[in-house]
């Protein structure tokens, strides 16, 4: 994990939908002005297409070991882990496509089903994106999951994530039904043992569930749409998550546990954009305070919190368990301490809400005409409020935020 230059990555199975993951955070880059630094998962194969299936025909008679791109033995899994950590360390290193068809290929300049020369990365990126297989891979091999910040899993039910598979490797890719399910059926193993381990280090996770019938996904027509299915959202650690604004702003939602949310699927891409825009921001804050050399911003423990509560009660006000800093802040207290503004967030912005959303006008600031008493309780209650607010955002991201190297 890095202050100075932030991972991100999204894992899942192919045909899972990391795809449309990786385009909403897209929108996320482009909209905040984050450049972002892309890797592919396909590109750290150990194998280009034609050794590939040499393998795989070795293994069907008798020859070889059963491969497949789900396994470390057909990855560069300690090279990924380097990747992330050389990153992470300089915000530098090495990078190369996979080429996938002919219209890539053309634009490569390489053939399809091989790989480009490995190239230097890009100057002065912003943070690093991975989309891949092995984003959370622990193993003997490699740790990669030490090296990322925020983790993200997309995780369809296994007859929708074939289903997914079939029609994309038979429209796109030109493959027959029977070397799909070839494939699906040789890599189960390893999808039981290398992939699915990886959900449960994630720190968000997205499965999508049809609410039409996919008992058998190899005679299915089409792909469940958007509309016929709900998204399951799992947070590793809800501590700061604004599930009411969140089921505010998502139409038909629900909790269907304290650190889950179902979500229609037609909002799964606005839920992505709702609940990740304030975590990149947080990312992009601790990245410029380590840069500014600043301190990190202080998480509230629990005595803290109760001194919180007192200075709240000592107001007259209520003060909720981790959303202190939220509607009736705004109405008594006036803005963040002068590192926040510095960092390009302005006085009264809500950052656990990830939106702009500016203080009531007239505002107090501590201690402004008050007594000593008030005066100080007021200004217990803003210095706490601050900090509390800017640790809203934190989701269990780097290290639960307080201990990221």
């Amino acid at each position: 994990m890095s202050t100075k230059y932030p991972v991100i990555a999204v894992t899942g199975s192919s045909g899972a939908g990391t795809s449309t993951v990786m385009k909403s955070f897209a929108h996320i880059f482009r909209r905040e002005g984050i450049h972002a630094q892309v890797i592919e998962g396909d590109s750290f194969h150990r194998y280009d297409r034609i050794q590939m299936r040499a393998k795989v025909k070795a293994a069907d008679t008798g020859e070889g070991p059963q491969i497949s791109h789900f396994g470390p033995e057909s990855n560069l899994l300690a090279d990924l882990a380097t990747a992330f950590e050389t990153y992470g360390t300089t915000g530098g290193g090495k990078v190369r496509r996979y080429v996938h068809d002919e219209l890539e290929a053309k634009e490569l300049g390489s053939a399809p089903g091989t790989f480009t020369d490995w190239q230097p990365m890009g100057e002065k990126s912003d943070l690093l994106f991975y989309e891949g297989l092995h984003g959370g891979y622990v193993g003997p091999e490699a740790d990669v999951a030490k090296h990322v910040d925020l983790l993200v899993g997309v995780v369809p039910i296994i007859n929708l994530e074939w289903i997914q598979k079939l029609h994309r490797d038979k429209t796109q890719r030109g493959y027959s039904q029977d070397a799909v399910v070839d494939t699906i059926l040789r890599r189960m193993p390893d999808y039981v043992n290398h992939i699915c381990p990886q959900f449960s280090r994630t720190h968000v996770n997205f499965q999508r569930v049809p609410t039409v019938d996919t008992s058998n996904p190899f005679i299915a027509k089409d792909i469940p749409s958007a509309d016929e299915s709900m998204v399951i959202i799992r947070f590793s650690n809800p501590k700061g998550i604004d599930f009411p604004y969140l089921l505010s702003m998502l139409h038909d939602s629900f909790m269907s546990r304290p650190n889950t949310l179902v979500v229609p699927g037609g909002k799964m891409p606005l839920a992505m954009q709702l609940i990740f825009t304030p975590m990149i921001l947080r990312l992009m804050d601790i990245k410029r305070r380590a840069a500014d050399g600043l301190e990190r911003p202080h998480v509230p423990g629990r005595r803290e919190a109760e001194a919180i509560a007192e200075a709240w009660e000592a107001l007259g006000l209520q003060a909720t368990t981790h959303q202190v800093g939220a509607d009736e802040l705004d109405a008594h207290l006036a803005g963040f301490p002068p590192e926040l503004g510095q960092q390009g967030q302005r006085a009264g912005d809500h950052p656990d809400r990830g939106l702009d959303q500016a203080a009531a006008p007239g505002a107090l600031q501590p201690g402004v005409g008050q007594g000593q008493e008030e005066a100080a309780a007021r200004g217990a209650a803003h210095d706490a409020v601050a900090a509390d607010a800017t640790a809203a955002q934190d989701v269990g991201l780097a290290a639960r935020a307080a201990d990221v190297d």
